[in-house]
């Protein structure tokens, strides 16, 4: 009988614990959530990024060309177009010149470093002048620098390359020149390839122009 009823008070308990702990794991379950490590992002791949969706990467075979050297090649400016004016007062824009290369030098007599480039830009002249056309273009404005002026520079110097008169200011206005010199290089399809600012060196303006022939 003792047996029996030690037998039935085991029961009781047992049949409590496995009520309290069935209680206890639904309220854990319930009120608090399972925390479990992330998975980091591999340097350089961002979080949204998995690794696994990248897809990989080809070898590049012997000779084939880098795509993406290529996609990164700028896009060719066309130069914009302007108007000046000859010795005889007739209107000639940069336009008329595509076909060459085209060498555009900002200048003006009272320009000290213009001077001084001046007789270096006669010299690319005289070597490339059958391939390549030159517009030395004067700022005219008509009261700090004059025709009368410009012309003068030339003549006492010798300088046998085509001048043109910016009287309108038009090409200053379109290239915002606002130091000179500046010289502007051109290819035969009219793109603008480089502009520099200042007193150009002999062997960069013959490198530019041997560029722009290639």
């Amino acid at each position: 009988m003792k047996n029996r009823l030690e037998i039935v008070i085991l029961a009781v308990v047992l049949v409590v614990l496995i009520a309290v702990g069935g209680f206890a794991y639904r309220y854990l379950s319930d009120n608090f959530e399972l925390s479990m490590p992330q998975p980091q992002p591999e340097p350089g791949v961002s979080a949204t990024e998995s690794v696994e969706s990248k897809p990989p990467q080809a070898q590049k075979e012997e000779g084939q060309p880098d795509q993406t050297e290529e996609e990164s090649e700028p896009e060719p400016i066309p130069a914009p177009d302007f108007i000046v004016y000859d010795a005889d007062g007739n209107e000639v824009r940069l336009s008329d010149k595509k076909g060459k290369p085209v060498v555009i030098d900002f200048w003006a007599s009272w320009c000290g470093p213009c001077k001084k480039g001046l007789p270096k830009m006669e010299e690319a002249y005289k070597q490339y002048g059958d391939r390549v056309e030159f517009m030395m273009v004067n700022l005219t404005d008509g009261h700090q620098e004059t025709a009368e002026k410009a012309n003068k520079l030339i003549e006492e110097n010798g300088y046998t390359f085509p001048v043109y008169y910016d009287s309108d200011l038009i090409a200053a206005y379109v290239y915002q020149v606002n130091s000179i010199p500046r010289t502007l290089f051109v290819d035969a399809d009219g793109n603008a390839v480089v502009m520099y600012t200042g007193l150009m060196p002999e062997e960069v303006i013959t490198e530019k122009i041997e560029e722009l022939l290639k």
